[in-house]
């Protein structure tokens, strides 16, 4: 799945945002009783490769991808199991990460 998302910021601040905030993004689209783990991220240049789980008591699922900056957009890559498409859906997942990337990116300081 990918999402597109302009930042309105520089490439560096836009780069210091996604880096910031992965986890919070995750428990944010999860709500509070998820719990992000094994969280492992890797830039090289203004690309990141992540991969972590998410537990939700006793599901755990496997999520990676890869989040690209440039100076107007973020473009995220998700790889997300067969699970979440089925129950939550990929229109629910990247309205979520739409709407909290957008939070994130509008957020002053």
């Amino acid at each position: 799945m990918t999402v597109i998302i302009a930042h309105g910021k520089t490439k560096e601040e836009a780069i210091v945002v996604v880096d910031g905030s992965l986890e919070k993004l995750i428990a944010g689209i999860g709500g509070d009783s998820l719990e992000v783990a094994n969280l492992k991220k890797a830039w090289e240049g203004p690309q990141m490769a992540f991969s972590l789980i998410a537990r939700l008591g006793f599901i755990s699922i496997p999520i990676s991808g890869t989040s690209l900056v440039d100076t107007v957009n973020l473009t995220i890559n998700l790889v997300l199991p067969a699970t979440v498409n089925s129950f939550i859906g990929e229109d629910k997942v990247r309205a979520g990460v739409v709407e909290k990337f957008g939070e994130l990116f509008s957020a002053r300081g």
